[in-house]
């Protein structure tokens, strides 16, 4: 079995995306935007919900520092969903 450049070079750099960790600053709580959710409640998972599309109810792994909490999405979620994600992430504390 061959495997064409143009096939692998995407796996791997949606593979490479997925597998990195993000990083958001500390909080007790955080609820979806659009329908509110609660993604996270101060545990060692975020229940994504049905915004997520097929990704809805997987589970992201978060580990706590004193004042970070980091994340690890699981391989098969979608790298869009991700980007979504972190972007609702990073405007939490804008409002």
């Amino acid at each position: 079995m061959t495997v064409k450049p143009i096939k692998l070079k995407k796996y791997i750099e949606k593979n490479k995306k997925i597998n990195e960790e993000a990083q958001i600053e500390k909080r007790e709580a955080i609820n979806c935007p659009d329908c509110g959710h609660n993604l996270y409640g101060g545990g060692k998972e975020m229940d994504l919900c049905i915004c997520y599309g097929h990704d809805w109810g997987k589970k992201i792994k978060i580990e706590k520092t004193e004042s970070k909490i980091k994340m690890k999405f699981p391989k098969s979620m979608d790298g869009e969903n991700i980007e979504m994600l972190l972007k609702t992430l990073k405007n939490i504390n804008k409002d």
